[in-house]
């Protein structure tokens, strides 16, 4: 559910107003995001699977928590990225239609 949260959270990090270089931040941030994420499911696997990891129960559970704060931490920072690129975005929007405005004042067509 968590992974799931982290691309939900990671889809508004794809938006044309951003610059080449941005965009290929953003995607590089949400692969590495993503492929943190795969290990971590990919270790409750072994964890979770009949494997011949010799872990008492305990053990088990303590790191099975270790992985949903990971988790948790992964999920947090994808909300906090987005919310970041939608408040970047709507700046830009927003100083997009204050110049379409300016030079419509102006008589200028600026939507060429």
């Amino acid at each position: 559910a968590l992974q799931a949260g982290v691309l939900l959270a990671s889809k508004h990090w794809k938006i044309p107003l951003l610059n080449p270089s941005e965009q290929v931040y953003i995607r590089e941030v949400k692969s590495g995001l993503l492929s943190l994420c795969l290990q971590d499911l990919e270790s409750l696997a072994v964890l979770l699977g009949n494997n011949k990891l010799a872990l008492t129960e305990d053990q088990r559970l303590a790191r099975v928590s270790e992985l949903l704060v990971r988790m948790t931490e992964k999920y947090s920072f994808a909300l906090d990225m987005s919310a970041k690129v939608r408040l970047l975005l709507n700046a830009r929007g927003q100083q997009s239609e204050e110049v379409g405005s300016m030079g419509e004042l102006n008589g200028i067509n600026l939507n060429q």
